[in-house]
């Protein structure tokens, strides 16, 4: 089973800058009905995104790699127990 993950960049929380890419993406995981985890959605539910990232142009931190690993994990076994 496949499962996408959409993993989006620091710039969509500092810069407030939207990926004109994922909405395209979006259309070809739905189209092939390929399961779908969007971190962005999940991310937004945080008190404070930024403090997910080493800063505006870089990476996630050592908290925003644990956040957006266990929310993986969680999804994709939500995923399996629907099936």
């Amino acid at each position: 089973q496949i499962v996408f993950v959409y993993l989006p960049g620091p710039e969509r929380f500092f810069k407030n800058q939207e990926d004109l890419v994922k909405e395209k993406v979006l259309k070809i995981i739905n189209e092939n009905k390929i399961e779908f985890v969007d971190m962005e959605e999940e991310i937004l539910k945080t008190t404070n995104p930024k403090m997910l990232f080493i800063n505006s142009h870089s990476h996630y931190n050592e908290n925003g790699y644990q956040y957006v690993s266990t929310t993986i994990l969680n999804k994709i076994n939500q995923i399996k127990k629907k099936k």
